[in-house]
Formats: structure tokens, C-alpha cells, sequence
């Protein structure tokens, strides 16, 4: 996040590709992928970045195959209630 006196704004990026999962189903939806592959194309973002963000998404959907939510995000949930964010 940044701000860009330019546009006087503040410029969020996100490095995320999202996934839209149905636990009821057990389906999910892989969304953005385009766009990291322009950003990719643009060289905005490198092959080592591309590369751990794949990776990480893929983490997601192995953990999302086994439960729901997936521990990483009761742990963060917890977290998050401790410290009053939630």
C-alpha cells in the first residue's frame, strides 16, 4: 500500500489470486488469474513472486480438499478475536 500523490490517493495491491469455495458443495472458483498474468507480462510482478503466489494458492485449495476452514484460518480467526479485531 502506497500513497501516490499523483492521483492523492493511496494504491492498494493485491498479490492474491482469489479462491471462492462452496464448502456446502465442496466446489471452488479460481478467479484473477488474468490479471496476475498481465501484471506477470508487465513484469510488475517477477517469476520468483508469480511462482509463491501459485504456490501459496495451491496450499489453499490442498488445505480447503482436507477441512473447512482450513487451520491456518481458525488460527488466524483466534488471533484476530484476541486481539479485538473480530
Amino acid at each position: 500500500t502506497e500513497y501516490d500523490e499523483a492521483l492523492s490517493s493511496w494504491v492498494f495491491t493485491d498479490w492474491f489470486v482469489d479462491i471462492i469455495w462452496s464448502p456446502s458443495s465442496g466446489r471452488y472458483r479460481v478467479v484473477d488469474l488474468d490479471d496476475l498474468a498481465d501484471v506477470h507480462q508487465l513484469g510488475v510482478v517477477d517469476d520468483l513472486l508469480l511462482h509463491h503466489i501459485l504456490q501459496s494458492s495451491q496450499a489453499l485449495l490442498d488445505s480447503l480438499e482436507n477441512a473447512f476452514p482450513p487451520v491456518e484460518l481458525t488460527k488466524m480467526s483466534a488471533l484476530m478475536r484476541q486481539i479485538g479485531w473480530l
